[in-house]
């Protein structure tokens, strides 16, 4: 009995070091987060953000990072949907035709000028540092989290569904010297009633 206790030991040991083994990452590895939120409303009058991406993934030298506040030359871009809680209601439209509608992005500002959105790694030993994201308009323009919103006047001809464009780009955050690493961040794409 004993003798098959032991046997038995052996091999959960055996499992768990193969397994610590089989689980250990290379330094060129790089992982992802997937941020979820969202919330429910009633039906009657409200409109819902839709996103066209929820995820972007940059891989650039540091060389290539822009300068905070200056115009955007590599973005990723994400269209902004604004759709009826009322799958048969049109209150949404009728707002953006108004002008009464816009996006606001709100998340963790940087320390600098406090106009991009944080690197949420900036105290991990292998972080980037000085970096931040950018937010920026069709025309390439920066906008600043936070307190900049972005007006959603495209309504598509076949859908019918108000949207509006906006880009992220990893910026080099104003005073700050730069160094190579891991960057991250999460956002919150707010609707905001003008």
């Amino acid at each position: 009995m004993k003798n098959k206790k032991m046997a038995g030991m052996f091999v959960i040991g055996g499992l768990l070091v193969a397994g610590a083994a089989q689980a250990e990452t290379t330094p060129q590895d790089v992982s992802s987060t997937l941020s979820i939120s969202g919330v429910v409303l009633s039906s009657d009058k409200g409109c819902r953000v839709s996103l066209s991406k929820e995820n972007l993934a940059f891989n650039m030298n540091a060389g290539e990072v822009i300068y905070q506040g200056h115009n955007a030359t590599q973005p990723q871009t994400v269209t902004v949907s604004i759709q009826d809680n009322d799958i048969n209601g049109n209150f949404c439209s009728k707002a953006v035709e108004a002008g009464q509608i816009a996006v606001k992005f709100v998340g963790k500002a940087d320390d600098a000028d406090g106009t991009a959105l944080a690197n949420q790694y900036a105290t991990a030993e292998d972080a980037a540092k000085g970096v931040g994201f950018g937010f920026f308009n069709e025309n390439n323009t920066p906008i600043a989290i936070n307190s900049d919103s972005l007006p959603v006047s495209n309504i598509g001809p076949v859908t019918n569904t108000p949207s509006v464009t906006f880009g992220v780009q990893p910026v080099r955050l104003t005073n700050t010297e730069i160094t190579a690493g891991m960057i991250a961040g999460s956002v919150t794409v707010e609707i905001e009633r003008l």
